[in-house]
């Protein structure tokens, strides 16, 4: 017997080494593996009665007594079809149904999620995984409430979502069911924002390169985030974060009665509405590369506030803000061809919720007040609208107002481009609200933020929205309630002593100017050799003769082989050419054609390219 458990054990052992080695399990909290790695040895002394199949848990059994085998080969047949490639397990119990995923050929990857580390102890126990040739991970989330599963995300990439299955453990909802049924919403937030990631890459594929190329003067000469934190951090006790919710007009009286209470920071949607109620932002957030989102900036009085923004915001943005001396800070994008303009050194990173308020949170919490208050943050359509009115977008469409398009069509078509969802909690108990699974994302992302702080004592969250969602974990409250007791502070005076000095001197203009010149050059090539094997995979489709589409094909090899050697530049024209690539890579386009449409795509964003590095260098001279 204990022969047995021991080899048990090394079993174990070698499968934790496995998936350690390859970067194969994870979990929010890395502490949260120490578990793992010193399992309870009365764990060890259980695995006898485990392979006896006697393990129960709170009265019940995580598999069938009589036959788990084909008890998991019917559960696994139930949630798969033959459309399935991946499948994700909320739960798997001791392994019965990981083993049937695992002996399936049509199954490619596997994530197994789990909440109980002794579950997970003897599933990695009793299987052997370490020399499986597919793609397996694990991930244990003993605490779902303080997780938000964003650590899986790397799972989904280049995986169509249709080919997903979702296993459901049932023993394990019904043991530990306050974990799992939480998960199971969690795992659907992060499939659906997958889905939404999607549809901005493809969106904003070919606006993202053209906004880092033409804002390249700014990006260089102007601050960073790090700098204004520097020079922000622990200045103000209290911080208001406002969106352009449609209850926003409803607070304008209590933001302009307790202005010198706080320091105001505001997503670039709710400043024109501001500023015409008297009302100065201290710090402007940005990060919408759209090019309808520049007149958000457009006021001479946008040089009292603070700019902080994105590298891929609409350069007219920049360019209006440089012009009225405007002070511009930035932060770091991911995207390679802002690595090469910042030199690879970084200005500081924010985190990203999907909107510019959780852009601003984010920054609130770094500058460590005492508190901090949403106003503005309907995340819902109060009173029939997205936005406050006042707001440019409400303007643009009244410009373009006409008869068969009116300002209730506008708002119709808005609440309507998304199943709409009924707000269960709502600020004001009186109204029945709707809102979407967009801001559902935005919701869920504040909601969790709460989760994650709760136990940060030195900040107190407060939510001053006038209607909309309730959010849970914020105190609702008015800011007459919140600063009743609070002394008058000199914001104006702070703001104006930020020194906007260029903290990126240790840039090398000649440095970049080089490296562009190089990016061009290889995109010049790599331009020919795309235009090249796309003609040529045209040539390959209309061969009849076998040994001529063999010659065709070995010269598309040789081109491929070529295209390799520029890694660099290859990363930033493939942004300008997501569309192609996720129709190939994750939504099954597997016809002819593919290998052409990859080819002419890839060409296309080198030839944009090179006239956007063109620019760049003329405006760096």
């Amino acid at each position: 017997m204990l022969n047995i458990l021991n080899m048990n054990h090394k079993l174990y052992e070698a499968n934790l080494d496995f998936l350690f080695s390859n970067q194969r399990i994870a979990s929010v909290n890395e502490n949260n593996l120490g578990f793992l790695k010193q399992p309870d040895q009365a764990w060890i002394n259980n695995l006898a009665n485990i392979q006896q199949n006697e393990f129960e848990k709170n009265g019940i059994r995580y598999h069938s007594a009589r036959d788990p085998q084909r008890e998991a080969q019917r559960q696994i047949q139930n949630v798969k079809d033959k459309n399935k490639r991946h499948i994700v397990f909320l739960g798997a119990g001791l392994g019965y149904p990981l083993v049937e995923a695992l002996n399936d050929l049509t199954i490619e990857s596997i994530l197994v999620i789990e909440t109980d580390a002794e579950i997970m102890y003897y599933c990695l126990a009793l299987n052997q995984l370490y020399n499986t040739q597919k793609d397996i991970y694990f991930y244990f989330c003993p605490e779902p409430d303080l997780d938000s599963l964003e650590n899986i995300l790397p799972f989904f990439q280049n995986k169509n979502l249709d080919k997903i299955a979702v296993y459901n453990h049932r023993p394990s909802f019904q043991i530990p069911g306050s974990k799992f049924i939480p998960l199971e919403k969690q795992l659907g937030a992060i499939m659906y924002k997958r889905a939404i990631n999607q549809a901005t890459i493809i969106k904003f594929q070919g606006v993202w390169n053209k906004n880092i190329a033409l804002n390249i003067k700014s990006l260089v000469n102007g601050k960073t985030l790090n700098a204004l934190i520097e020079e922000l951090q622990g200045k103000a006790r209290n911080i208001v974060l406002c969106g352009a919710g449609p209850s926003l007009s409803e607070s304008y009286p209590d933001l302009i009665h307790f202005r010198n209470r706080y320091l105001l920071i505001c997503a670039d949607t709710a400043f024109i509405p501001l500023i015409k109620n008297n009302i100065v932002p201290d710090v402007v957030i940005s990060a919408d590369p759209q090019w309808l989102n520049h007149y958000f900036a457009m006021s001479p009085l946008a040089a009292k506030s603070i700019w902080l923004m994105d590298p891929v915001v609409c350069y007219q943005s920049s360019h209006y803000l440089n012009r009225i001396n405007a002070r511009v800070y930035w932060w770091d994008n991911p995207f390679y061809l802002d690595q090469v303009i910042r030199d690879f050194k970084s200005r500081g990173e924010i985190a990203h919720g999907g909107s510019v308020s959780t852009n601003g949170f984010d920054l609130a919490l770094k500058l460590k007040p005492e508190t901090i208050t949403l106003i503005g943050q309907d995340l819902s359509f109060s009173s029939k609208t997205a936005h406050v009115k006042g707001a440019v977008l409400e303007s643009m469409v009244f410009y373009k107002n006409n008869r068969f398009h009116g300002f209730e069509m506008h708002n119709l078509r808005q609440m309507k481009s998304l199943p709409p969802r009924k707000v269960k909690q709502c600020i004001d108990k009186n109204d029945i609200l709707f809102t979407n699974d967009k801001m559902q994302v935005f919701i869920d992302w504040f909601e969790n933020q709460m989760m994650i702080n709760k136990a940060n004592a030195e900040i107190r969250f407060y939510n001053a929205t006038r209607r909309g969602v309730l959010l849970n974990g914020f105190t609702h409250s008015t800011l007459s309630e919140i600063f009743i007791h609070d002394s008058e502070e000199s914001f104006d005076d702070i703001i104006k002593s930020v020194k906007f000095v260029n903290d990126q001197k240790n840039i090398s203009i000649d440095l970049i100017k080089n490296k562009f010149n190089k990016l061009q050059s290889d995109c010049l090539k790599l331009e020919v050799l795309y235009r090249n094997n796309s003609n040529l995979s045209r040539k390959a489709q209309n061969l009849q003769n076998s040994t001529q589409r063999n010659e065709v094909i070995k010269e598309l090899d040789r081109n491929d082989s070529q295209i390799k050697k520029y890694a660099e530049v290859n990363k930033i024209i493939s942004i300008n050419a997501q569309s192609a690539i996720l129709k190939i890579t994750e939504h099954g386009d597997d016809s002819v054609n593919s290998g052409y449409l990859l080819y002419n795509s890839m060409s296309l964003s080198a030839r944009k390219l090179i006239y956007f590095f063109k620019k760049m260098l003329k405006i760096i001279q």
